[in-house]
């Protein structure tokens, strides 16, 4: 009966152990398209280039990471 339980328990390890996926999202296969706005920094401190970096880094990430492709202006998102 103990290795009946212990083949239970190992069961259940081992079903939690499936492809996981750490985005958390799930985008509908409609889309396929995204624009952005620019972002700017109006801040009197801090580097003068900060804004053009983050629209760069965030345009690449979704380059990187989703299937969407970047469009100037009226993306699906």
């Amino acid at each position: 009966m103990i290795k009946v339980i212990k083949y239970f328990f190992i069961l259940i390890l081992i079903s939690g152990c499936g492809i996981y996926s750490f985005t958390g999202a799930s985008i509908s296969p409609d889309i396929k398209t995204i624009s952005f706005q620019n972002f700017f920094n109006n801040s009197p401190l801090g580097p003068s280039n900060m804004s053009v970096l983050f629209n760069e880094k965030i345009k690449d990430y979704f380059e990187r990471n989703t299937s969407l492709t970047i469009v100037d202006e009226n993306g699906d998102l």
